[in-house]
């Protein structure tokens, strides 16, 4: 019999039996968690359907292949995914099945546009800072090189604009530190030369049906791609198709780091971290790239990302560098050495990658530790020209297509099916398609150990349940077995007569219980956020990295200063702002789930205490003889279980525009968020103090407008008015006891 069959039998015993055990069963349900079949069945399912889903999340900067690779894994290569317009403009793309094709788009909303427009005049305000500044001295440097003092009308026109252009490039240079600024520029001036109407967009969304992959196609490139009508006003995109291939799979291609909203930056980052693998994409001639490692700030080791791959793209250019000459046109020699010299620079990459950021665990050295299984070459592009070939032409992919050539012994126009057979290993998707299925493989075993875990506790919780009940139906047969009405009467009587000193005596302890517990919850939940900000801040401090800037110095030869200048790279400190923030963020959420855990721990350790003290109360007021003390316990057990409930309790973090992740920070701007997240860290520490203490005056305000000796009077009465009523049918009630305990022996 498995889990859901016995708490079936149980529930049909107990309905059979609810007007002899019903009030009872219900309360000791309340107290060991347990479920109906019902709820239980979909509970179960809910932890299939919740997990079932296998995420992957593509990164990558705009240029890795992305799109194609995309069309590759779902469209046969069909160009169905247009390439994005720039890292700054790329929509965060979402890929899922569904009984129909179906493009969603949601465009920047009012607060959205909003932010996009301040930062944008913030970046015109520091920009005309950095020209004025480079302006005068440039203007500076001229005059000195002329030997005599000159007025700027004394500059040459031709002289004065030639410098003029000079500060305004050397201040985009500079400008282009301020990643947020400079996207949130771009974004903007894309909104000023559009010529679409932003009222027509305050809807914030639309909904395409296109009949084919074709129209889906055009949809998007209207939004996503350069050039685009909607592009510019584009956030993010989400495409449903019936394709076979994205059952069970959504995708989640990632726009670029240097995001100009807030709101999508979150977006990204929190899917990132619900995925059950990410593929980091990058191309082979420029691998692992230091933009490549900014990205990887997206990626934590929180829940989700429990799997990563590597995924070297574009090979087919690598391929027609001097591999060719090197390995004689041997295509395999070339593939191989190129793979053992990607592998070799990840290696030595991740493993610096990971020292300096030893928070994020071995979520990346399975990068290293299983390269082999983890690294990926591909030629998205073949899939189009294995496409071209069946045609028989080869299109737009002549030129790919005459780069492969070079190596003739492999790639031949009068042989197709070696040609076909060549560009299928070089496209390599059914390894890469054979790794997201070891994923969903994993994921279906979680499923089941899930299963197992919530089965199992469930089960536990039902076999307590049914002792309990055993034992409550054996104390209520033996008290109606000894029981006559008469003492009982006498009982009753006594309990009211005493009601003064009991209430009195029971009001006492209780207020005693709840200032105790109150202190407890404060020391606790305080303790709890002194400790995590102490490991927050050295997290945060752990976020710096070192770095290096591109600077201009003067040429010296023995010591004396030359004409001409040099650039060399000066180091300097850096920051991976994505994992300072994810330092603050570990902090609210593990604040919360421990403080929640061990608040509900402190309740329940409150329960059984006052409930025995209680009696103890109620037992030292009054002789035994006089006092029922198994209908005591049962009176208290109802009030404390039922009536006593604590407040929710939940902690909130909204970081300003300011304190956004936005990638490696160098220098000045490095330090500036350090301290500002440092600062935001304090305040929020203050901040959950003010609440904590709250918290635990709004729970000794709700358990003390609990009148708990006239609850538990009041329901001491009842249960021996009750009990009295029972024994005028002494026989049946006790014959009807026994059979329900029988039955549920059977069924344990």
């Amino acid at each position: 019999m498995n889990f859901i069959e016995k708490l079936e039998k149980v529930e049909q015993i107990l309905s059979r039996y609810d007007s002899h055990v019903g009030e009872m069963a219900r309360d000791l349900a309340i107290k060991n968690a347990i479920q109906s079949s019902r709820r239980a069945k979909e509970s179960l399912c809910n932890i299939e359907e919740e997990n079932r889903l296998l995420r992957i999340g593509i990164v990558g900067s705009v240029n890795a292949g992305k799109s194609t690779l995309i069309n590759a894994l779902l469209f046969d290569g069909k160009p169905v995914i247009p390439k994005a317009a720039t890292p700054m403009t790329a929509a965060l793309t979402e890929l899922k099945h569904g009984p129909e094709l179906r493009l969603d788009v949601n465009y920047y909303s009012e607060a959205d546009l909003q932010e996009i427009e301040e930062n944008y005049n913030t970046y015109k305000e520091k920009y005309d800072d950095e020209y004025s500044k480079w302006l005068e001295n440039l203007i500076e440097r001229f005059r000195k090189r002329q030997q005599f003092q000159l007025s700027n009308s004394e500059i040459a026109v031709e002289e004065l604009e030639l410098i003029k252009k000079d500060a305004a490039d050397k201040a985009r240079r500079a400008m282009k530190k301020q990643i947020v600024l400079a996207a949130a520029y771009e974004q903007y001036e894309s909104f000023r030369e559009s010529s679409v109407d932003v009222d027509s967009l305050r809807s914030n969304q639309s909904c395409y049906c296109p009949k084919d992959e074709q129209e889906l196609n055009y949809f998007l490139m209207k939004h996503v791609s350069n050039g685009g009508e909607f592009m510019p006003f584009t956030k993010s995109v989400t495409i449903t198709t019936s394709n076979p291939l994205l059952e069970g799979l959504m995708i989640i291609d990632t726009p670029g780091i240097n995001d100009p909203v807030q709101s999508r930056e979150q977006r990204t980052r929190e899917l990132l971290n619900q995925c059950d693998a990410v593929l980091i994409l990058s191309p082979a001639s420029q691998f692992i790239t230091q933009e490549d490692l900014i990205l990887l700030d997206r990626i934590t080791s929180k829940e989700g990302v429990n799997e990563l791959f590597v995924v070297g793209t574009k090979t087919d250019n690598a391929l027609a560098s001097n591999l060719h000459e090197k390995h004689n046109g041997n295509l395999y020699a070339a593939l191989d050495d190129l793979q053992q010299v990607l592998l070799n620079h990840l290696s030595r990459t991740i493993s610096t990658f990971n020292d300096e950021h030893k928070e994020l665990g071995d979520v990346f050295l399975q990068l290293v530790d299983r390269r082999n299984e983890r690294v990926f070459l591909t030629a998205g592009y073949c899939s189009t020209i294995i496409r071209e070939l069946e045609k028989g032409s080869c299109g737009d992919a002549s030129f790919a297509w005459q780069n492969l050539q070079k190596y003739e012994d492999y790639f031949d126009p009068k042989n197709k099916e070696l040609s076909i057979l060549n560009l299928k290993r070089l496209l390599n998707i059914d390894s890469i398609r054979g790794a997201i299925q070891s994923t969903r493989d994993k994921k279906d075993e979680l499923i089941e150990r899930k299963q197992k875990e919530y089965t199992d506790r469930q089960i536990s919780n039902l076999d307590k349940y049914l002792r309990e009940i055993g034992d409550s139906l054996k104390d209520q047969i033996s008290i109606l077995k000894e029981a006559k009405i008469d003492e009982l009467g006498v009982k009753l009587k006594h309990m009211e007569s005493a009601l003064d000193r009991v209430t009195i005596e029971l009001d006492d302890e209780y207020d005693k219980s709840v200032r105790k517990l109150t202190r407890e919850i404060e020391r606790f939940a305080l303790g709890v956020i002194h400790n995590l900000s102490k490991i927050a801040n050295v997290e945060i401090i752990d976020s710096q990295v070192e770095s290096t800037v591109s600077t201009e110095v003067k040429k010296k030869f023995l010591g004396m200063k030359i004409c001409g200048s040099k650039t060399v790279q000066v180091p300097i400190n850096g920051l991976m702002t994505g994992q300072a923030v994810d330092a603050m963020e570990k902090f609210t959420h593990e604040a919360e789930v421990r403080i929640r855990h061990g608040i509900e721990e402190l309740l329940d350790d409150w329960r059984s205490n006052v409930s025995r003290k209680l009696i103890d109360a109620i037992v030292s007021m009054m002789e035994s003889i006089y006092i029922d003390q198994y209908t005591a316990k049962r009176s208290i057990f109802n009030v404390i279980m039922n009536k006593v409930k604590e407040p929710s309790f939940s902690f909130e973090i909204v970081l300003p525009p300011e304190l956004r992740p936005r990638g490696l920070l160098k220098g000045s701007d490095a330090s500036d968020f350090l301290a500002g997240i440092k600062s935001y860290l304090h305040k929020l520490e203050k901040r959950y103090i003010d609440s904590i203490k709250a918290y635990k005056n709004d729970v000794h305000d709700q358990l003390k407008t609990i009148d708990i000796s006239k609850e538990i009077t009041n329901k001491y009465i009842k249960e021996m008015e009750k009990l009295t009523a029972d024994l005028s049918s002494k026989e049946e009630m006790i014959n009807a006891l026994e059979k329900c305990h029988g039955e549920l022996v059977e069924v344990s």
